[in-house]
């Protein structure tokens, strides 16, 4: 069942837009023009193929935008002068169907290059807010690039907070780029967000930097002992982890357990993700997790090979515990298949009350990267969840200074994971051949 954020109806928006330009939803004869729009803003380098230098190169294809405007899966804005489309906006719920979540992400903000600082990048984004509201989209989500900070400045004027630093999220015309994670939330997510949990150390401080500025509280700090990390690791006899088909997980429901989504403290959202036009450059791998014939958990990784990134979509376990034993091995599985060497990040999101798996991720090197305030649903009260990102690779050091631009809450964030990813090199730098020994017999 698809999830749809916009009507049928494709005419006029009601929102303040900049003279002679209109805001509409996008028709399916729109698709050929908002293809080009994306190629004419992120041309490949010499002798690549269109979308190489994007995150999503199905964007750049008239036949699949024209498939996606017609099955209502995303909703697309157009802006127009007369009958040229001079600018788009996209969005998807990313949450699951039948969950309470009701979390979208927006994607691929496009100007021409003559419309520019006309305001009609913030004019879609206001016009998309709208159109989720109505949708009772309840946090909505946007990357923002640190290369260019249209995106970013649009976002913050729309009603948009910077929640996270990404280090090295994508390839931009073959040149590795850092992003900011921005959130809108309605204000009913704040209100029925809980704070009766501890969180990790780490997950304290990016919470405190990303929320001070609109003045919300974050949950409470606990540091574990060694002997409390130590136990949650602990597993009694051997476990085996194995590549596995999408059809042999879909066949075991008793170990994702729908009814009680991110139940092992892994949130599992529908992110975008890019589709191979002419060349090997997105792979999905899943694994299952076995003691004898029981199966323990299931996980779902998507990896793209241009940018050098690995997403852990879903990892579901029925032990806890388990969660950083099949994470790690699922690791070195990547690794032997010759994926993990040329990647540089790997990034998975926690809920916020797991403060043991926090710090059971950063034994492996991980580290907090985003944190997102009233994310997901749990009995009937929203939690915080935090984005982990691992680092790998030579070039983990080469962090340039971030734009002066962003302002004093985006830097604050930015210097608070720096300030956490070079505590934690002292920890684990070296170890990403072997990252320790876990307790799994």
């Amino acid at each position: 069942m698809r999830d749809h954020l916009c009507g049928e109806d494709s005419g006029p928006i009601s929102a303040h837009v900049p003279a002679l330009c209109g805001i509409r939803r996008a028709a399916v004869h729109d698709a050929e023009a908002i293809a080009a729009l994306y190629c004419e803003a992120y041309p490949p380098l010499a002798g690549l193929p269109a979308g190489s230098g994007y995150p999503f190169p199905q964007y750049m294809s008239p036949a699949w935008m024209a498939r996606s405007l017609s099955d209502g899966e995303f909703c697309w804005l157009a802006a127009k002068q007369g009958e040229e489309l001079i600018g788009c906006l996209g969005a998807i719920r990313i949450s699951r169907p039948n969950d309470d979540d009701h979390i979208a992400e927006l994607t691929g903000l496009v100007v021409k290059t003559q419309y520019r600082r006309e305001g009609i990048g913030t004019a879609l984004l206001n016009a998309m807010c709208h159109e989720l509201d109505a949708a009772g989209t309840m946090v909505s989500l946007a990357e923002t690039r640190t290369g260019n900070l249209g995106g970013y400045k649009g976002t913050a004027k729309a009603g948009f907070i910077p929640i996270g630093f990404e280090p090295f999220a994508h390839n931009i015309r073959g040149q590795p780029e850092h992003m900011i994670m921005m959130a809108r939330l309605r204000p009913s997510a704040y209100e029925n967000r809980t704070l009766g949990y501890n969180t990790s150390p780490m997950a304290h401080d990016l919470g405190q930097a990303c929320l001070r500025f609109v003045h919300q509280p974050v949950p409470s700090a606990r540091s574990l002992s060694a002997s409390e990390i130590s136990q949650h690791h602990c597993c009694r006899g051997p476990l085996t982890v194995v590549r596995t088909s999408p059809a042999v997980l879909e066949r075991h429901e008793s170990v994702s357990n729908r009814a009680s989504p991110h139940r092992s403290g892994i949130i599992g959202l529908r992110r975008i993700r890019g589709v191979d036009y002419g060349e090997r450059r997105f792979l999905d791998r899943h694994y299952m997790m076995r003691r004898r014939d029981r199966i323990l958990g299931v996980a779902q990784i998507s990896v793209d090979l241009h940018d050098r990134r690995a997403r852990v979509l879903r990892l579901e376990v029925q032990i806890d515990g388990l969660q950083a034993i099949f994470l790690r091995r699922v690791l070195d599985h990547l690794r032997t298949e010759n994926i993990l060497q040329p990647l540089t990040c790997v990034v998975v999101d926690v809920r916020a009350d797991f403060a043991p798996l926090h710090l059971s991720l950063q034994t492996l090197g991980f580290v907090p990267t985003v944190y997102y305030p009233a994310l997901v649903s749990i009995e009937s009260r929203r939690i915080d969840a935090v984005q982990f990102t691992r680092i790998i690779g030579h070039d983990r050091h080469d962090f340039p200074a971030p734009p002066v631009e962003l302002g004093a809450a985006a830097a604050d964030i930015i210097r608070t994971v720096l300030r956490h990813y070079h505590q934690s090199l002292g920890g684990w730098i070296g170890r990403d051949s072997h990252v320790g020994e876990d307790s799994d017999g």
